[in-house]
């Protein structure tokens, strides 16, 4: 296990009620897991994100394309 720090959170009333009722010998353990849960579901919104970005980037070019094709069409008639 990689070497262990010490850092000071500020937590809000709810939050601190919460820390207060886990045991003592679990918190560092179930914030970390906490962190590691937090950047797995950033990590998968980016990943979402960057698929709608691509999504409407081939939407634009297939509507492009179908543009460019009607008026190839209708230019050969």
């Amino acid at each position: 296990m990689p070497s262990q720090r010490t850092v000071a959170l500020s937590l809000d009333e709810e939050t601190l009620e919460i820390w207060k009722a886990l045991p003592a010998g679990e918190r560092s353990q179930r914030v970390r897991e906490a962190l590691v849960m937090a950047e797995i579901v950033l990590n998968r919104d980016l990943s979402i994100s960057k698929r709608d970005h691509e999504i409407k980037q081939l939407k634009k070019e297939r509507d492009d394309l179908k543009l460019y094709m009607s008026e190839y069409r209708s230019l050969r008639e």
